[in-house]
């Protein structure tokens, strides 16, 4: 399983995931913020029945044994637990009915744009994730994830905040670096939603792309995928 975003011309509203330490500290379900104070990370509502969510969707069999799908989500779509929820139950009942699903899921929320933020930020001196982590080890919690899931998380969180470290020693942000920066919010939000697929029983599982085979220019901040023939 990948990233997600859309499937079939249809929006669909996600969920979340997150990532957590050592210490499965509890945290506060309002709203955090970015080191951009403009870009705001919003985490799960308290107290929400998630047992409730996809109870209304409904899924026709697949047709002349088409049982092939991609389906691909957007940030919207897995901005928080509730989303990443509803997402991976529409997933389900694709998977139920005969589907072969290959989901595509996009970071969450405005992971992206806070990712970058804190690539500024760390230009400046500074390196700041805690929103993010904040984000992810709430949804984490709230999605009932396994401490495996929470480790994987964690160790990309760990990693992002290394590249910061080292945006922030050498003083600069090349186009090559800022590519592997905002990579980050996709790679953990497809092992948040193949934790939560997991728990539904389905075989899923997390990939990145280069793992797939998937290559690109060097056209970095704006590459090709290479087609092979």
């Amino acid at each position: 399983m990948n990233h997600i975003a859309e499937n079939s011309g249809n929006r669909y509203e996600g969920s979340l995931y997150t990532s957590g330490g050592q210490d499965w500290k509890p945290y506060s379900s309002t709203a955090v913020y970015g080191a951009d104070k403009g870009i705001d990370l919003v985490p799960s509502e308290a107290n929400i029945d998630l047992d409730e969510i996809g109870r209304d969707i409904e899924v026709l069999p697949p047709q002349n044994d088409m049982t092939k799908v991609v389906m691909k989500f957007g940030g919207s779509s897995v901005a928080n637990a509730e989303r990443i929820t509803y997402v991976a139950k529409l997933i389900k009942k694709h998977y139920d009915a005969g589907y072969k699903p290959i989901i595509v899921v996009s970071a969450m929320g405005k992971t992206t744009n806070s990712i970058l933020s804190s690539a500024d930020t760390a230009l400046k001196g500074e390196v700041y994730i805690e929103s993010l982590r904040n984000l992810h080890i709430s949804t984490a919690k709230t999605l009932g994830l396994s401490i495996e899931n929470f480790e994987e998380i964690e160790e990309l969180l760990s990693n992002l905040q290394n590249v910061l470290n080292g945006v922030k020693m050498l003083g600069e942000l090349s186009p090559r670096t800022k590519d592997t920066l905002v990579s980050f919010g996709e790679r953990m939000s497809v092992r948040v939603l193949a934790g939560v697929l997991a728990k539904y029983g389905l075989p899923a599982q997390p990939f990145d792309s280069w793992n797939l085979g998937m290559r690109t220019t060097s056209d970095f901040g704006n590459a090709e995928i290479k087609i092979r023939i």
